[in-house]
């Protein structure tokens, strides 16, 4: 299940791992500028993390022409750019990590980006000719304080805010993240593997508040324990491939990611909301090695999106996903996806939502999503999809009128397994269990609605789904 809503999640990916602006705070950081472009850093980088990492922005009764707004807090980092990069390194991150940015009473008369970004292990490298990669990253944290991200901008009590332009704001936060642009070369772990643990919790939210905008607003809040970016090559149209690819990743943290509009006010179209809790993900390209890939997800993922006396329009997508595997074309790869978690994804409006134009409305839980070409084999002898977690999607709106500016579309969707394929294969397993109870659950419910332009609704449940494309 690869559509528009995915699309806007790599791009939102790739923007956010280019934050760069803003209070950074960093118990370890290292990096390598394009003047040094000329030679490989040394291989065995070894970082460590046990101190708490802050970074924050509170802004109060400010006017401006417009904004530019970001804290980042990282654990550690290795971030590289350069010609080619060969390494083995690893990163531990045993400390609480959180960014924060707080508006209160802020008029902006032009357009204005706010972001905040958290995460515990960090590794982004550049480097066009490509190179081998051997990664092994760990985060957890004992305190019981997630790794998080939060972006306030007002509140309902506080005093009303104005924008006179557009808004784009974000809050992300992740486990543990590598990433790897080789745009003309090709990347490879060689005999070794990218390795991700993450047991910490994480946590991204997004809340706008008491505010009126005169142009269209757009906002995402991503929560991941574990992901791997290898697709910017195919993306940006490069002929960057993936050559031998080993990677495991192993999630039992909780991740939640929320957005929450209350009084926000737009007549401006092109809104547009994400909110995306993953426990695994991983993305690449055109992958011409053989590939062992294993993901497992033992902590529960929850996505919401709440509109209350909110009076906006646009497309509002809220996903919860176990393991995720999105490769665009691949060779021969072994695959085993095991979810044993539940994933909830939901949107709510409790009272006075108005929508003054075309809006859609997505929930989507996954419990193992992947999507390839050729359908990958067994590893070890286990099944390629394995869940025994919940699904949930929902969207619930009690007291929501629209203005008859364009129609309505609201879409849940719950699936255990899904992939999408090139072409069948008798060997590929999918096994959906949760000892007899209701696995998967999809409903829209609508109390005291009036939708006076139309309106299309649709709900789907599935255990185990395989598509396949030609």
């Amino acid at each position: 299940m690869r559509g528009p809503a995915d699309a806007r999640a790599q791009r939102a990916r790739r923007a956010r791992r280019r934050i760069i602006a803003g209070g950074v705070t960093a118990s370890a950081l290292l990096g390598w500028g394009a003047s040094e472009a000329a030679a490989a850093p040394a291989p065995d980088l070894r970082q460590a993390s046990s101190a708490p990492v802050e970074a924050g922005v509170t802004l109060s009764a400010v006017s401006a022409s417009g904004l530019s707004v970001g804290a980042t807090a990282l654990g550690n980092v290795i971030a590289a750019e350069t010609v080619g990069y060969t390494s083995r390194d690893s990163q531990l991150s045993t400390g609480p990590v959180n960014a924060g940015v707080v508006l209160n009473d802020v008029q902006a008369s032009g357009d204005s980006v706010v972001q905040a970004q958290a995460g515990a292990n960090s590794e982004q490298i550049v480097a066009p000719q490509g190179g081998v990669l051997q990664s092994v990253q760990v985060a957890s944290d004992g305190s019981a304080t997630p790794t998080s991200a939060r972006v306030q901008i007002g509140a309902p009590a506080a005093p009303a805010q104005s924008f006179g332009g557009s808004l784009a704001a974000s809050a992300s936060a992740f486990s543990n993240l590598v990433s790897f642009d080789a745009s003309n070369g090709q990347v490879s772990t060689g005999a070794g593997a990218i390795d991700q643990s993450s047991s910490a919790s994480v946590a991204a939210a997004l809340t706008i508040a008491n505010a009126t905008f005169n142009g269209p607003v757009t906002g995402s809040a991503t929560a991941a324990g574990d992901e791997i970016d290898l697709d910017q090559a195919a993306a940006a149209g490069g002929s960057g491939t993936i050559g031998e690819l080993n990677a495991t990743q192993a999630n039992t943290g909780a991740e939640t990611a929320s957005a929450s509009l209350t009084g926000v006010r737009t007549s401006a179209t092109g809104n547009a909301f994400a909110t995306s809790a993953v426990g695994n993900v991983l993305n690449a390209g055109d992958v011409v090695g053989p590939a062992a890939l294993a993901q497992t997800n033992g902590g529960p993922q929850t996505a919401r999106t709440e509109l209350d006396g909110a009076r906006l329009n646009g497309a509002f997508t809220v996903q919860a996903v176990g393991n995720q595997a999105i490769l665009a074309n691949n060779s021969a790869i072994g695959l085993h996806q095991q979810n044993d978690a539940s994933q909830v994804a939901e949107v709510v409006s409790n009272a006075g939502l108005v929508l003054n134009g075309a809006t859609t409305m997505q929930a989507v839980a996954l419990g193992n999503n992947f999507s390839g070409t050729i359908a990958p084999t067994e590893l070890a002898g286990q099944g390629q999809q394995v869940n025994s977690g919940f699904q949930t999607a929902s969207i619930s709106l009690t007291g929501a009128t629209s203005t008859g500016a364009g129609p309505i579309s609201l879409t849940a969707v719950a699936i255990g397994n899904a992939a999408t394929l090139s072409a069948p294969n008798s060997g590929f397993v999918q096994a959906n269990y949760t000892g007899g109870l209701a696995a998967q659950t999809a409903t829209v419910t609508l109390a005291n609605c009036t939708f006076s332009n139309g309106s299309a609704v649709s709900t789907t449940a599935q255990g185990n789904l395989i598509t396949i494309r030609h």
